[in-house]
């Protein structure tokens, strides 16, 4: 098995651009500190790929491209205040085993179409 290696770039001062440091990548990709507390990864044609922005309550990581995909061996857990899903599309959850869905508070289904449930049983209160 092949062992990746890491490379430390030292960004060269004499490379600032408006008031940043920046380096390009191997992929043709950006990177460019921003001010104090901002990086940013720009693709090729110069669009805004990542912005990781530092502030006194934590990094705020914002992500653009084509496709997003996270996948892990291991558990990938959310945790956050509030969670917001807006698909101009379709959504899927799959799960290979018990699937929970509940709420402290009131819970409601829409759908301007049918509403189809499907199951051996199916238990209403």
């Amino acid at each position: 098995m092949s062992q990746k290696t890491s490379t430390v770039i030292a960004l060269d001062p004499a490379l600032q651009e408006g008031g940043g440091l920046e380096h390009r990548l191997g992929s043709g990709h950006t990177v460019r500190v921003v001010g104090e507390d901002d990086v940013h990864i720009t693709d090729p044609a110069g669009r805004l790929a990542v912005r990781i922005t530092l502030s006194a309550e934590g990094p705020v990581v914002e992500l653009a491209g084509a496709t997003l995909k996270l996948e892990t061996p291991g558990e990938l857990a959310l945790k956050c205040q509030r969670l917001t899903v807006d698909a101009e599309q379709d959504v899927a959850l799959r799960a290979g085993g018990e699937m929970d869905l509940r709420s402290t508070g009131e819970l409601t289904m829409h759908s301007d179409e049918d509403l189809k449930a499907t199951a051996e049983c199916i238990w209403l209160n």
